[in-house]
């Protein structure tokens, strides 16, 4: 039980990660491409390749919830 809760968590961390890179670096990448008339293909593509690992880390979070769901917790001692 304590082992799926700390993949969770680790999983979560990863999501948090991802949204922080999204908002922080890529997100102003992009604006400054587009705003720069320059190709916003590359910012772009990075930004959707982190969404969709944001997604993947998303859908494994749930299945460790979903597993979690199924176990016992720890009896108190």
């Amino acid at each position: 039980y304590g082992l799926v809760l700390l993949v969770k968590l680790a999983l979560f961390l990863g999501m948090l990660v991802c949204a922080s890179l999204n908002r922080f670096l890529l997100t102003p990448r992009l604006a400054a491409a587009v705003g720069n008339a320059q190709s916003a293909t590359p910012p772009l593509l990075a930004l959707e390749a982190s969404l969709f690992r944001e997604v993947v880390l998303g859908f494994l979070v749930l299945g460790a919830v979903a597993y979690l769901g199924t176990l016992n917790p720890p009896i108190a001692a």
